[in-house]
């Protein structure tokens, strides 16, 4: 009988079967949707970059603060001091990028240098709000000290993300005003940012390691980095007051010069604080323990001092009447 196909339709019957065509298949194909979705990413499967990568380790870092956690100090800390060696592996890679800008400035790297702060920002925010709801149910000595140390690690390494952000802005804006430095003063700054670059593996290997011994090799280093600066603002000066170089990129390459100093500080701070953590002495009194360190002819601190002087010294470049900086 084909009565039925040719019967016609109202608009409500059609809608009807209409709506009949697409519930059908959707209810047949259901039970393959995760079958379907697999060979959809063989088949486009999602480019992933090295951005990419370091996002989803930073979400997932943030993630295990487990609030769960917070009654039971000791496993709270664990977590805390996890995210926090992530905080630092970030501010010494956001350092790197910042200074391979000096070879070739890349607009992309610019934004991530700002994007990569970013994230570090939210760390920082997510650790220090872990620490504090931890306060309550900490009982014992070593777990208050230990919550204080990460406190100031936290601190330390998301200040060290600010200096490496203001080293590329000013970067930028060398580069936005069509200037770069010359030949000797990238010298200059190889040397002093690959004093930073131990300086920074030291301070993170002590902190990760909670290594007694690695934290007391920051303080001699870190003065060698002042003395450094020092020289080369002497050198810079010597070359702006002889009309041997331009005027805003000297200013640049002393705000540089400044934030590289900075950075060696707070790894001076953290490395203070972890022999606080060991020493009475020290704790709560940290700037009198610098000053006695430094005046001190005390034999460890002294022979890890010359041997950094005269390692990074021995690289500066010699400089000549003619040298310029840009």
């Amino acid at each position: 009988n084909d009565s039925l196909w040719y019967t016609s339709l109202r608009s409500g019957g059609i809608a009807n079967l209409h709506g009949l065509f697409r519930l059908i298949p959707a209810i047949t194909l259901l039970p393959f949707v995760n079958v379907f979705a697999k060979l959809a990413t063989r088949i486009v499967p999602d480019k992933e970059t090295d951005e990419t990568k370091e996002d989803a380790e930073i979400e997932k870092n943030l993630r295990e603060l487990d609030a769960h956690l917070i009654t039971n100090p000791g496993l709270a800390l664990e977590e805390s001091s996890h995210l926090i060696s992530h905080m630092a592996d970030v501010a010494s890679h956001n350092f790197e990028a910042a200074m391979q800008q000096l070879d070739s400035f890349d607009a992309a790297r610019y934004e991530r240098i700002s994007e990569r702060e970013n994230l570090l920002d939210r760390m920082a925010d997510a650790s220090d709000q872990y620490l504090i709801s931890i306060s309550p149910y900490i009982s014992l000595e070593k777990d208050h000290r230990n919550q204080s140390f990460q406190l100031r690690a936290l601190i330390a390494f998301e200040r060290i993300g600010d200096l490496d952000v203001n080293i590329s802005d000013h970067i930028h804006s060398m580069t936005d005003a069509d200037k770069e430095f010359s030949k000797l003063a990238l010298r200059e700054l190889t040397v002093v940012s690959n004093a930073i670059r131990e300086i920074l593996s030291i301070s993170l290997d002590a902190y990760k390691n909670d290594d007694y011994k690695m934290a007391e090799k920051i303080e001699p280093l870190e003065e060698v980095i002042d003395e450094l600066c020092d020289t080369l603002r002497s050198r810079h000066m010597y070359r702006m007051t002889h009309h041997q170089c331009d005027i805003s990129s000297g200013v640049e390459f002393q705000n540089i010069l400044l934030n590289i100093e900075r950075i060696s500080d707070q790894c001076s701070d953290l490395g203070v604080y972890m022999l606080g953590r060991r020493n009475d002495s020290i704790l709560g009194n940290e700037h009198k323990y610098l000053h006695d360190l430094h005046h001190s002819q005390e034999t460890p601190f002294q022979t890890e001092f010359q041997a950094y002087k005269k390692r990074y010294f021995n690289l500066l470049p010699e400089t000549t009447s003619n040298d310029k900086i840009d």
